[in-house]
């Protein structure tokens, strides 16, 4: 009877930590990077990134099919883009994701033609902006299922401007100046990444997430 009891007693703390992970919000969270048209398509892609893969396959109107069912059979919450085009993003992921209930906000890569100038920042719905900077065309784009979320903030930092000019690298950018003055003085200011970041509150618990996206240059003295 005891060992019995015992067991009853298990079957009822299983049964509870079941409930309780069920009344926990669980999120399927997914990043991936689509890779933009314009970089599928060049020699470097023809020659070194993709050898095997010929032209017809890489373009876009080939991978968009796949890529579309791909990303729908993750089912993410949160998605999180890379290397997403402005027309990617407006003539097609708006489309397809918008069908399935998503939200989605594009944040698009900027440049300098100055080497001392940090790009400024610029409205999201502008498509070019003054002369020492400009918008390119990829960048990065979180999508969220509007049935779990409402937004409550979006914003985009540019990377180079923060560590440019933000108190809270200063003593970053005093042993970047001593060891590598080129970082700060002509290789940030042409590298265009920048952090994405979304503020989201739970439909269900009332719960606020930060979701962030970036996309850096893979090579650490990148020029």
């Amino acid at each position: 009877m005891q060992q019995f009891a015992q067991q009853q007693q298990q079957q009822q703390q299983q049964q509870q930590q079941q409930q309780q992970q069920q009344q926990q919000e669980v999120l399927r969270v997914v990043s991936f990077n689509i890779l933009a048209e314009g970089y599928a398509q060049t020699a470097k892609a023809e020659e070194v990134l993709y050898p095997k893969c010929p032209a017809p396959m890489r373009r876009f109107n080939h991978r968009a099919p796949l890529l579309g069912r791909e990303l729908l059979q993750l089912n993410a919450d949160i998605l999180c883009l890379q290397e997403c085009s402005f027309e990617c993003f407006h003539s097609w992921l708006l489309l397809l994701l918008g069908a399935h209930k998503y939200e989605g906000f594009l944040a698009l890569k900027h440049s300098s033609s100055s080497s001392s100038n940090s790009s400024s920042s610029s409205s999201s719905n502008s498509s070019s902006s003054s002369s020492s900077s400009h918008r390119v065309k990829e960048g990065t784009a979180i999508f969220f299922k509007k049935e779990k979320f409402d937004l409550v903030k979006a914003q985009t930092l540019t990377l180079s401007a923060e560590l440019a000019e933000n108190e809270a690298f200063a003593d970053l950018r005093k042993a970047l100046d001593s060891k590598w003055p080129q970082v700060l003085g002509s290789i940030m200011p042409r590298l265009g990444s920048g952090l994405q970041l979304l503020c989201l509150r739970s439909k269900k618990n009332k719960k606020l997430f930060a979701v962030g996206n970036t996309h850096l240059f893979f090579h650490p003295r990148a020029s």
